[in-house]
């Protein structure tokens, strides 16, 4: 019997909540990308939920990692202002994976979160919006992307 899986977008008022289980690999996330980036529901300034808790293993290399936050930061130029996204990982080995995906987001323009906890995720997706270190001079004066 195969290995049951699903990473598909669901929407909650300003969010999209994409949520995955089962053995998630580059091709699961790529037609997950395409079904929320196609759907008649989605705009630009929602902010995104990657629920992974129920994934039993992330088949992403370092490689795959690069390819995604390179895509997600191409897209991501035509959002009007920086879009956070949350990823909620309890495993070990996911959680691991979903912060090396963080750490090759940085350049980009969206804010990336790795979180353990669901409620902590949605908190910081939902909370107040504070200035973007990445959108900081060097004299200190805030350049935030809008």
């Amino acid at each position: 019997m195969g290995m049951r899986r699903r990473f598909g977008p669901l929407f909650e008022s300003n969010l999209v909540v994409v949520v995955g289980y089962g053995r998630l690999g580059l091709p699961d996330i790529y037609q997950a990308l395409h079904r929320a980036s196609h759907h008649p529901l989605m705009r630009s300034d929602l902010d995104i939920l990657v629920n992974l808790r129920d994934v039993e293993q992330l088949d992403l290399d370092q490689t795959d990692l690069a390819e995604l936050a390179r895509r997600a930061e191409i897209a991501s130029r035509k959002v009007p202002h920086p879009r956070r996204v949350a990823i909620v990982a309890t495993d070990d080995y996911n959680f691991g994976v979903s912060r090396m995906y963080q750490s090759l987001s940085l350049e980009g323009p969206a804010e990336v979160r790795v979180f353990r906890d669901l409620f902590l995720a949605k908190a910081w997706l939902t909370g107040p919006r504070e200035p973007d270190w990445r959108s900081q001079r060097r004299d200190g004066s805030d350049t935030q992307r809008r």
